[in-house]
């Protein structure tokens, strides 16, 4: 059995010029198993950007057959309303976790945790406008225009971190965040954009959290590139919006996000896991 005791030595070698050395680094560590990346972080590694690389070809296997795992016990979790957060950020942090090969200092629920408290600390009377401002404007959480699909927009960590999402992440953001200061934040899946859903008495509206914050009546909501009626626009405006179908929503981003990558292997891991959630989806609408 691999001794845990060589893995700070093996660990301060991954820097090494010698690709030879490199080499049998790998193929020490490699002996460890499925449980090197568990060893990892009982010593609290994080690797740097040239030991990620190094690292890559065995800890990309593993966190696969993690997500697998994971993702079948995600999918266990009930759907009901009452459970539509945990869920919800159950699965993105999964994916986040997985495209920082787990080994991240730093849980999704904590950066959450610290917008919200960061939030309460300079509003006494939390209102969804004012969180949204917060977010969007104060905290400079925005859309990111440039490399669009590019995976990591679809990790919460990494847009919080870096303050750059696809609209759908932004939402996220925004919902979980508005949950840890009592304030209703739904999604609305609306086909070419995703939109944050807010209420203001009886009043509903849409928010682009792509484009700062922007509020919008759904009355003025037009789909670009699609043939949806207005009926139909304001039908979708209306509709809850699922931890499930969000999840599913940013699975699709991700194959899209892959396949432009020419990232095969990921690309086939998320159609698998889009595959199952699919399957489960139809199966519970049939009961």
């Amino acid at each position: 059995m691999a001794d845990m005791e060589k893995i700070p030595f093996l660990l301060s070698l991954l820097d090494d010029d010698s690709l030879k050395v490199r080499e049998a680094v790998l193929l020490e560590l490699k002996s460890f198993g499925p449980e090197l990346v568990e060893f990892f972080q009982e010593l609290s590694f994080v690797p740097n950007y040239r030991q990620s690389k190094v690292l890559h070809p065995i800890l990309a296997p593993l966190n696969r057959l993690w997500l697998q795992k994971e993702w079948e016990e995600w999918l266990e979790m009930p759907e009901e309303e009452a459970n539509f957060y945990t869920k919800l950020e159950k699965g993105l942090s999964l994916l986040a976790n997985f495209q920082y090969n787990r080994l991240y200092p730093i849980a999704l629920s904590q950066l959450l945790d610290d917008l919200a408290q960061e939030y309460l600390s300079q509003c006494d009377h939390p209102e969804v406008l004012k969180l949204a401002r917060f977010l969007f404007q104060e905290k400079s959480l925005g859309g990111a225009k440039e490399d669009y699909y590019n995976p990591l927009h679809s990790n919460l960590l990494y847009t919080i971190e870096k303050g750059q999402g696809l609209p759908i992440s932004l939402a996220c953001i925004y919902i979980l965040v508005g949950n840890r200061v009592d304030l209703l934040v739904e999604g609305c899946n609306l086909p070419g954009h995703f939109f944050a859903r807010i209420y203001q008495g009886n009043k509903m509206f849409l928010v682009d959290c792509f484009e700062g914050g922007q509020v919008i009546d759904p009355a003025d909501i037009r789909v670009m590139s699609s043939n949806i009626s207005a009926s139909l626009i304001q039908e979708i405006t209306k509709q809850k919006v699922s931890a499930d179908v969000i999840m599913r929503r940013i699975l699709s981003n991700l194959m899209v996000a892959y396949q432009n990558q020419k990232n095969w292997v990921n690309r086939q891991l998320v159609f698998d896991l889009f595959s199952h959630l699919e399957k489960q989806m139809r199966e519970s609408a049939l009961m």
